[in-house]
């Protein structure tokens, strides 16, 4: 359903743009590179991860993102009626730097120290939580290690 979507919006937009009818070319492409993501998922499991599985990782991630402001655009477009078609490019964009922050975020590191008294606990105790932490394509064993030296300090 998701292919269907993202392929009927961004058909759209190129037949807008360039008077090309590629719905049907786009949805092919969307369903080649999901099955190839499959395939590439289940042989990345016995070995490291390669450059080819990091940047289809990043466009899956775009995907994903395009599909959510599309949507969140034509929800918009239903009460607030757009003139033209080319106001698909605000979605675009927008998950352009909706990828490129999550993946900037996801190297970001943040402690918060909470004090908290518990009245039947006498001696000073430290806990720590971690969450989010994904750890897979491009949080490797080392970002973990940077992860754990962190929270130790």
């Amino acid at each position: 359903m998701l292919m269907f979507y993202v392929s009927i919006r961004l058909g759209d937009l190129i037949d807008y743009q360039f008077n090309i009818d590629a719905y049907f070319i786009i949805f092919i492409l969307l369903c080649l590179f999901f099955l190839y993501m499959v395939h590439l998922n289940q042989k990345q499991r016995q070995k490291p991860k390669t450059k080819l599985f990091e940047f289809c990782s990043v466009l899956l991630c775009f995907i994903i993102n395009l599909a959510l402001c599309l949507l969140g655009y034509d929800l918009l477009n239903l009460f607030i009626q757009f003139e033209n078609i080319s106001g698909y490019y605000i979605p675009i964009i927008l998950s352009i730097l909706l990828t490129i922050y999550g993946f900037i975020h996801a190297r970001a590191l943040k402690v918060k120290n909470y004090d908290i008294s518990l009245p039947h606990i006498k001696q000073p105790m430290t806990i720590a939580l971690l969450s989010d932490i994904h750890i897979g394509t491009f949080v490797d064993h080392k970002q973990l290690d940077k992860i754990i030296s962190k929270v130790m300090d």
